[in-house]
């Protein structure tokens, strides 16, 4: 099942973000302090009581979202004043276990996500990978209506400088890695009319 995240769980959530994502990216203290702010939606799926998967979202204003982009924050201030927004969700981390992978639950937390905020007037926001392999959370995000709009170029170069972390995907220090920017405005409720297409 999905469930809000506990602080015994921290650790298990820690071995997921050290595996898939590298060492030191998401440290413990991250996750306590997601526990504490009102604005994360910190989830957890259990299978037979072991947690094989966490999402992290952040409901944030135009101020919050210029800082969670880094170097692109003047495209940011550009893009939202081209479109008048106001409110965002930005879907920050989505991990699941490997042998855990292909079996919907990743799918389970967009829906969660989705539901628990329809009736609000959120643009979302997802800052995804540029992997080598496939990505099956972008093709899953453009089932529900997101469009990619922006690739940026060594995305989490300067964050892997400052924490410290060795990318698990390109395997470089700093990551050189380029990220997807997919979005979807408020205004499309053609996303929540979806949400049947990933039960």
């Amino acid at each position: 099942m999905i469930k809000d995240a506990l602080q015994e769980e921290i650790p298990a959530v820690v071995a997921i973000a050290d595996q898939l994502f590298g060492s030191n990216y998401l440290p413990f203290t991250y996750f306590e302090k997601a526990l504490l702010n009102a604005n994360l939606v910190f989830k957890i799926k259990k299978v037979d009581d072991e947690v094989v998967g966490f999402f992290v979202a952040e409901r944030m204003d135009n101020v919050g979202l210029r800082k969670a982009f880094y170097t692109e924050a003047n495209w940011v201030d550009d893009f939202v004043n081209r479109y008048k927004l106001k409110s965002h969700l930005l879907i920050k981390h989505v991990a699941v276990l490997p042998k855990f992978q292909n079996k919907k639950i990743a799918s389970d937390f967009l829906m969660n996500l989705l539901n628990e905020n329809q009736h609000q007037q959120l643009n979302y926001w997802c800052i995804c990978w540029e992997k080598k392999e496939v990505n099956h959370f972008t093709t899953l995000l453009e089932k529900m209506n997101f469009e990619k709009i922006k690739t940026i170029l060594a995305f989490w170069k300067g964050d892997s400088i400052i924490k410290n972390y060795q990318c698990v995907d390109c395997e470089n220090f700093p990551c050189t890695c380029n990220a997807a920017i997919y979005f979807l405005p408020a205004s499309n409720k053609m996303a929540f009319s979806s949400l049947d297409k990933l039960s």
